[in-house]
């Protein structure tokens, strides 16, 4: 059944690139793609459907009270303060996504998380962030299972995943392989 705030988008293969600068912007005017309600968004596969920041701003901001499901895409190209790829502060789903060559200044190369994330079959891979969290950091609830974080860079700690001291964080058939940080 359909809701007044609820939205399910089928999207076509092919590359999608963010094309006006916007940082600090929660208005979905300018920059990212503010989700303000519930949204659903298909892509035909990760490697066919494509959702590049252009290193202009982030991709996604999932503001809180907000539900983003995201499937069969690839998030990339996403650059932020906190949350190169994806900025969660509600409810995100992810199904069979990658998201990459992301880069955060401070915190979360690939995501920065507050709300609570559920995903399943995710590849978070070559990000950068200036602190922690190269792939992902965790200050709210995140559940991952058949997913992978490979080759991402924290400036400070956790190169691969950062579970900060209110996060929790639940794994399942995840694999972290080959990533750094500037301290250990």
């Amino acid at each position: 059944s359909w809701t007044a705030h609820q939205f399910v988008f089928d999207v076509g293969a092919g590359i999608y690139q963010l094309s006006t600068f916007g940082d600090f912007e929660d208005q979905a005017a300018t920059g990212d793609l503010d989700v303000t309600g519930e949204l659903t968004i298909r892509g035909q596969g990760a490697d066919q459907t494509i959702i590049d920041g252009g290193l202009l701003d982030r991709v996604f901001h999932v503001l809180p009270g907000a539900r983003l499901t995201l499937q069969n895409m690839t998030i990339r190209n996403g650059r932020a303060f906190e949350g190169g790829g994806i900025y969660n502060a509600g409810t995100l789903t992810l199904l069979n996504v990658n998201i990459i060559c992301s880069i955060a200044g401070s915190q979360g190369g690939g995501i920065y998380n507050t709300g609570t994330i559920t995903g399943n079959v995710v590849s978070v891979s070559e990000n950068i962030a200036g602190s922690r969290g190269g792939a992902i950091n965790n200050l709210g609830s995140l559940t991952l299972t058949s997913t992978t974080l490979s080759t991402n860079y924290a400036g400070s700690r956790g190169g691969g995943l950062f579970n900060e001291t209110a996060g929790t964080a639940l794994l399942q058939n995840v694999s972290v392989i080959n990533n750094e940080s500037g301290s250990r």
